[in-house]
């Protein structure tokens, strides 16, 4: 009679080897799963809108008439002749000194702010080398050169723009929070006479791991 040796010393190493195998490919299949999610969520461009630039250009007029500053002036009040002088861009993102300064000039031709300045009597100016260089880099961008102007007046005013971001990260995700703050000093006593910052676009992306 011929005695077969058990078969269960075989199979047993099989089966852990099949099973260390399955649990060492557990992490990287999350890791993988993790990345191809974060690889599918759509990247959203932090660039202003339409609304960006309508929403903002009515809430900064606003601010300016209601300032104490500029609250009793007239149309028949002496000039202010402002002059945006600086624009910085402090925000996590890249952005061209093209793309900064067409906001800003942009801004300063919308309907709202040219109103203020009939009724208030204020003139928002750039420089002319800051004009010229905006629409030769415009141009170099594949984007029509607008004539934003820049009147040849002496500022009584002048005007900085600073680009700002914040992130507020939590469990679920995290919320970029885009906004410009504004500041114009008077030139006479270099002290401010109006500071205020507008939110310009706010986006949720995903996950954390984004």
């Amino acid at each position: 009679m011929r005695l077969h040796p058990p078969t269960s010393s075989r199979a047993e190493p099989r089966a852990e080897a099949h099973a260390l195998k399955a649990w060492a490919s557990a992490p990287c299949l999350l890791l993988l799963a993790l990345l191809l999610s974060a690889c599918a969520t759509p990247q959203q461009s932090t660039r202003m809108t339409v609304d960006d630039f309508d929403a903002m250009a009515a809430e900064m007029a606003a601010s300016l008439a209601d300032s104490e500053a500029l609250a009793q002036r007239s149309p028949d009040s002496e000039p202010w002749v402002i002059s945006i002088e600086r624009v910085l861009n402090l925000t996590s993102d890249v952005m061209t000194q093209s793309e900064q300064w067409s906001i800003i000039a942009r801004l300063r031709s919308s309907t709202p702010l040219r109103s203020l300045a009939d009724d208030k009597n204020v003139r928002f100016v750039m420089a002319p080398d800051r004009v010229v260089a905006l629409r030769e880099e415009l141009v170099a961008e594949g984007e029509q050169g607008e004539a934003f102007g820049s009147e040849r007046l002496t500022p009584t005013h002048t005007m900085t723009a600073t680009f700002r971001s914040m992130t507020r990260a939590h469990t679920t995700g995290r919320t970029e929070l885009y906004y410009c703050e504004f500041e114009i000093l008077e030139h006479a006593t270099s002290v401010p006479v109006w500071i205020d910052r507008f939110e310009y676009k706010r986006e949720a992306h995903g996950h954390i791991w984004d």
